[in-house]
């Protein structure tokens, strides 16, 4: 008869402690076998059982013997989706590619699962590689759109934590990230959530380079694709939901203005453009909200660096010239700061 001692190399490093126990009765029953074919057929049926993944989903346990942790898993995992903790799952490991494959389901409740694990790593400054960057901003850009509420308020909670942690990595997607949280806030949203696109957008307007958020935002502005337009005919709801994103652009802008340097505004083609369509904004006749924050809009413009503000409003149409040259002076005469304008300046 053939002894084997459960104790040898042969359970050596390159099995864990649960692949152990698991050989452990195999082991034991080969110290009966005869020698020959029966312990070879043992041995083999004993590396046949998978060893279990560090990160398991729930009930995929392949042990008998581990169904009762596997429902006491499952009452846990209830008990903290009823009480808004995160999952043990998601507490006793990082494995980032689970978290993000939750994030990319189809089922509401696991991609909250999954945000919920996310905002744990984050706040652990968990940093993300390279491909986990890209592969993350793929669902968050599909998250912006998210039809369901829990799933989309979280979502602007994750994203907060997200833009903290990964900055400087994502000035590629601050595009993306700019315009879509805009956008949002024209969105039939509970005020609650609205808070949380407005704070966002504040997190943003910290987080990133002036210049390169003042340059996507005359963009953005310009981009005819883009931009919303009043013009909906008759449909109200429409027209109010354009308006909120327009006025939510310009007062993004302005307040963006009084934290740049006068550097940062630079006399482009594209910044040229982008303050015309702000000019006839000013007159808007379907919008008070609309023209009060174009004009203070170009106010915070010629402000933030007024020669060169000047010379592009000298290179402009005379109707825009003269639009945007009326509206400014009033604000010198009424601000009795008239000595602003530059020597020879349209103003």
């Amino acid at each position: 008869m053939l002894f084997i001692n459960a104790d040898s190399d042969f359970l050596g490093s390159g099995y864990g402690i649960s692949q152990s126990s698991r050989l452990s009765s195999s082991v034991s029953a080969m110290r009966v076998l005869n020698t020959g074919s029966d312990v070879e057929e043992a041995v083999a049926d004993a590396l046949k059982k998978p060893a279990r993944r560090r990160y398991e989903t729930y009930g995929m346990y392949s042990d008998d013997d581990a169904n009762s942790d596997a429902s006491s898993a499952c009452s846990e995992r209830s008990y903290s989706s009823r009480n808004g903790s995160i999952p043990t799952y998601m507490r006793q490991t990082e494995d980032v590619a689970e978290v993000l494959n939750r994030c990319a389901s189809s089922n509401w409740s696991e991609r909250k699962e999954g945000l919920m694990g996310l905002q744990s790593l984050l706040k652990n400054q968990r940093t993300l590689s390279r491909v986990e960057l890209k592969r993350l901003c793929e669902i968050f850009t599909r998250m912006f759109a998210d039809p369901h509420s829990k799933v989309f308020s979280m979502f602007l909670e994750t994203l907060v934590d997200f833009i903290h942690v990964h900055k400087e990595d994502l000035q590629d997607w601050l595009f993306v990230l700019l315009t879509q949280l805009l956008k949002k806030m024209g969105a039939d949203l509970l005020g609650s959530v609205q808070a949380k696109v407005q704070k966002a957008l504040d997190v943003t307007r910290e987080s990133f380079p002036h210049d390169l958020q003042f340059n996507i935002l005359m963009r953005f502005t310009v981009d005819q694709t883009q931009t919303p337009n009043l013009k909906v005919g008759t449909n109200t709801d429409h027209m109010f939901s354009n308006t909120t994103v327009k006025v939510a652009i310009l007062k993004y802008i302005e307040t963006l203005a009084l934290q740049m340097d006068a550097p940062d505004f630079v006399n482009s083609s594209e910044t040229r453009l982008a303050v015309s369509r702000i000019i006839t904004w000013t007159t808007e006749p379907k919008s008070s909200d609309v023209r009060k924050a174009a004009q203070a809009v170009l106010i915070s413009l010629f402000q933030l660096n007024t020669p060169e503000f000047t010379m592009l409003l000298g290179a402009l149409p005379k109707t825009f010239q003269d639009g945007a040259t009326k509206l400014l002076q009033n604000h010198l005469r009424n601000s009795g700061n008239t000595a602003q304008a530059p020597t020879g300046s349209p103003l």
